[in-house]
């Protein structure tokens, strides 16, 4: 796939409701807590959807922030 197409895919929210499918199936599994979701500190899109999911930063690097999710 060239980058041209994956252009097309930005904004479309696709990622968020991956990460909402995936934590659903974790609590369905009986997880309690997401560890260590790194986001790159230049991701700001990224950032701001681990955000409105209710990842809170816990540490960072040099380069990624740290999140977890209580489940």
């Amino acid at each position: 796939m060239s980058t041209r197409n994956y252009k097309y895919y930005r904004g479309k929210g696709i990622g968020k409701l991956v990460m909402k499918t995936v934590i659903e199936r974790l609590r369905y599994l009986g997880f309690k807590k997401i560890y260590n979701s790194a986001v790159y500190k230049w991701n700001i899109v990224t950032q701001k959807m681990h955000e409105s999911l209710g990842f809170v930063v816990v540490d960072e690097t040099e380069r990624e922030y740290i999140n977890e999710l209580n489940l």
